[in-house]
């Protein structure tokens, strides 16, 4: 991208055969305008096990009256 806008070269570049969060991250910081991702690399991208471990500490307090709204059928 960067040797693209240097000679003012008109382009788009897809990241393609992206495999994990790492190269999502990589692909945006240089520039690309499209990416490939398979669905387990957008979970990854969307979860974070801070996120996981809250959510975790937050429904062991739960008030008992609510746990049948958060049972899955």
């Amino acid at each position: 991208m960067e040797i693209f806008r240097a000679y003012g070269i008109k382009t788009e570049v897809i990241s393609a055969s992206i495999r994990n969060a790492r190269q999502v991250r990589e692909s945006a910081l240089v520039g690309a305008d499209i990416a490939t991702l398979p669905l387990d690399v957008i979970r990854d991208l969307i979860s974070h096990h801070k996120t996981r471990e809250g959510i975790k500490l937050f429904t062991d307090d739960i008030v008992f009256d609510y746990v049948k709204l958060t049972d899955k059928p």
